[in-house]
C-alpha cells in the first residue's frame, strides 16, 4: 500500500493495486483476539487483555467484512464509480455466492466447535445485505450507519419484549446449526436467533457492516487517513464507552446488575458488590448477544456481546483506532506487520482452523495447556504455515474455493 506523506500527521491511503497490508494485519488481529477470548475458558489470561478483546475482536472482523465487500465491488468494476466500491451485476453475484457458501459453513462449523460460538452465519447474511447497500451513496451510508447504531438496539429491545420466546428450540446466546432447519418450528427459531435473538444477531450487527463499507469507500477514493481514523475513533470511543462509564459510576445500574450473582450460591448471600465484582466482573461486563430486557438502561451499557447502542458506537471507534495504529506501523515499520498481514490473507481458513483446533485441544486435555503453548499453537504456527503456503499459492485454501466458485458464476455469465 502506498501512503502519502504530505504532512507528518496525515497519511492518505491510496487505492490499492493488490492487497492492503494493514487491513490484512487487522483481520489477523481480529481472529487472534477472538482466539484469546476463547482460550480464556481453558487458561487464565491477563484481565486487561481479556477485557480488550472480548466482543471487540468480533466487531473488528465484522467491520472488516464490510470493508471487504467494497473491495470485492471494486474488483468487478467497469466504470469509475464502481471503482470506488459501488456494486454492479457481477459484484452482486460474487457476493451472493460468497454469502451462500459462508452460510453453509456457518451452520455446519458449530457442530465441530468445542466452546467458541461461530459467527460465520451472521457474516453470510451481512454479505447478502451488502448487495443492495453497495448501490447507495457514501453519504447515505454514513447516515444509515448512525441511524442503525441508535435505532437497531432499541428495535431489538422492543421486538424481544413484545415477542418473547417460549420455545425449547432457542438457546440464548447460541447460533443456528444445520439441524435447526429440520423442522418448521426449528427453522422459525433459527431465523429469529440469527436475526435478532442469538449471540450475533444481524439486526444489531448491521451498523458494523455499514461502517465497514464507508471505510472501504474512503480507502478506495484515497480520503481515508490516519488522522481521520484517529479523530473519529477517539470521538466514538469517548461517546460509547464514556457514556457507559458514566452510567456505571453515577447510578446504581452495576450494583443491580451484579446482585444477580448473589443467588448463584448461598455462600454469596452476604457478599459485597466489590467481592462479587472480583469474582464475576468479567461476566458482569458481558452479555449473550443481546441487551438485558430487565433494565432499559442496558441499551447505554457497553457490555461486550450486548448489541447495545454504546457497544456499537464504542466498538466502531475501537476499530478505527486500531486501523489508524496499523496504518502508522505500516508507514514507519512495515516489516513488523508482515507475519500478521500474511496470516490475514487467509482469514476464513484461519478462523475455521482455530475452531477445529479448539476441538483437538479439548480431546488432548486442553485444561492443562499453558497460555504460551496456546500462543505457539494458535498464533505462531499458523503464521509459519501461512508464510509457507503463500510461497506457492495466491489465496488461502478456503479463500481459493470461494473465489473459484464466485468466478465461475460471474465469468460464466458472459459465455455464449
Amino acid at each position: 500500500m502506498t501512503i502519502s506523506t504530505a504532512t507528518p500527521a496525515s497519511h492518505s491511503v491510496r487505492a490499492p493495486r493488490a492487497r492492503i497490508a494493514y487491513l490484512d494485519a487487522a483481520r489477523a488481529l481480529a481472529i487472534i483476539g477472538m482466539f484469546l477470548a476463547h482460550i480464556a475458558a481453558f487458561v487464565p489470561i491477563p484481565a486487561p487483555i481479556e477485557f480488550l478483546v472480548s466482543g471487540r475482536a468480533s466487531i473488528m472482523f465484522a467491520v472488516l467484512a464490510g470493508v471487504s465487500t467494497a473491495l470485492i465491488a471494486r474488483s468487478h468494476a467497469v466504470t469509475d464509480r464502481e471503482r470506488l466500491g459501488f456494486a454492479n451485476r457481477n459484484s452482486s453475484r460474487d457476493l451472493l455466492v460468497r454469502a451462500i457458501i459462508l452460510f453453509l459453513i456457518g451452520i455446519t462449523l458449530p457442530l465441530l466447535s468445542a466452546g467458541p460460538i461461530v459467527i460465520l452465519s451472521t457474516y453470510a447474511v451481512l454479505s447478502l445485505l451488502a448487495i443492495p447497500v453497495l448501490r447507495l451513496s457514501t453519504r447515505v451510508l454514513v447516515i444509515l450507519t448512525a441511524l442503525t447504531a441508535l435505532v437497531a438496539p432499541i428495535l431489538s429491545f422492543w421486538l424481544r419484549t413484545v415477542w418473547r420466546d417460549t420455545s425449547d428450540e432457542l438457546v440464548i446466546g447460541g447460533v443456528p446449526t444445520i439441524f435447526s432447519f429440520t423442522s418448521v418450528e426449528g427453522t422459525v427459531q433459527a431465523f429469529r436467533q440469527l436475526l435478532f435473538d442469538g449471540m450475533y444477531p444481524v439486526l444489531t450487527w448491521i451498523p458494523f457492516l455499514l461502517a465497514g463499507i464507508v471505510i472501504g469507500r474512503l480507502i478506495l477514493d484515497s480520503t481515508f487517513t490516519t488522522r481521520l481514523a484517529a479523530i473519529w475513533g477517539v470521538v466514538l470511543v469517548v461517546v460509547g464507552y464514556g457514556t457507559s462509564f458514566v452510567l456505571v459510576t453515577v447510578t446504581d445500574f452495576m450494583s443491580e446488575r451484579i446482585s444477580v450473582f448473589r443467588g448463584m450460591d448461598p455462600a454469596l448471600a452476604d457478599a459485597t458488590d466489590d467481592q462479587l465484582m472480583d469474582q464475576f466482573g468479567t461476566m458482569a461486563y458481558t452479555d449473550l448477544g443481546v441487551t438485558n430486557l430487565n433494565d432499559a438502561r442496558s441499551l447505554l451499557f457497553a457490555a461486550s456481546h450486548s448489541g447495545s447502542i454504546m457497544e456499537i458506537i464504542g466498538g466502531i471507534g475501537f476499530v478505527l483506532l486500531v486501523l489508524a495504529a496499523l496504518s502508522l506501523i505500516e508507514h514507519f515499520a512495515a516489516p513488523v506487520l508482515i507475519p500478521f498481514s500474511t496470516l490475514g490473507k487467509m482469514p476464513l481458513t484461519y478462523y475455521v482452523g482455530h475452531i477445529i483446533g479448539f476441538l483437538v485441544l479439548l480431546f488432548a486435555g486442553g485444561a492443562m495447556i499453558s497460555i504460551w503453548l496456546s500462543l505457539v499453537l494458535f498464533v505462531v504456527l499458523p503464521m509459519l504455515l501461512a508464510a509457507l503456503w503463500f510461497r506457492f499459492f495466491r489465496r488461502g485454501p478456503l479463500e481459493a474455493v470461494i473465489h473459484a466458485a464466485a468466478q465461475r458464476v460471474t465469468t460464466g455469465i458472459h459465455k455464449p
